[in-house]
């Protein structure tokens, strides 16, 4: 074989294992990706630390979630045994919550007075909760306390209850 001829073999040889050596390296980083995904539920955004300000942080992100009306963040942030006892004194579970979302009347909430008590596993948040509309008047308030416990690494909301400040 003349030197020519083997560097044209060589060539044809090692453009051949580069092409292969891509397509596997494509086909890995696509697994890779899958897995990774795999394992992701749309809950491990909202994990946060077990401490009190992971906690606060929770709460934070459930008024956010209520005045965007999302679902799917208020899912993950209450526990499926969910329960709300209104300021009507009404009980609710995480279902009927979801469930009336969509029918939810546009306000913004601020959350002042903050307390959060802390404890291993388990998280109080109380305050009040003044609703208002979008220019800013007074639509209502309420003293709250929430009751959060810390589970698969995020807090989950297990109870709400709302009196009605007078």
């Amino acid at each position: 074989m003349t030197p020519g001829a083997q560097r044209s073999s060589l060539h044809f040889v090692g453009s051949q294992l580069l092409t292969r050596l891509f397509a596997m390296a494509a086909f890995l980083i696509g697994v890779c990706v899958v897995a990774a995904h795999a394992g992701v539920t749309p809950c491990a955004a909202l994990r946060q630390p077990r401490t009190a300000a992971g906690a606060l942080q929770t709460e934070m992100l459930w008024v956010e979630a209520l005045e965007k009306k999302d679902g799917d963040a208020l899912a993950c942030i209450r526990a499926p045994s969910f329960m709300d006892t209104t300021w009507q004194n009404q009980l609710h579970s995480r279902a009927e919550m979801l469930a009336s979302l969509p029918q939810r009347a546009p306000a913004v909430i601020h959350l002042s007075n903050i307390e959060v008590r802390f404890s291993a596993n388990r998280a109080v948040v109380r305050g009040i909760n003044t609703l208002m509309r979008s220019d800013g008047g007074v639509i209502g308030q309420v003293d709250f306390v929430d009751v959060f416990t810390y589970r698969d690494g995020r807090w989950q909301a297990m109870t709400a209850h709302e009196t009605l400040k007078r």
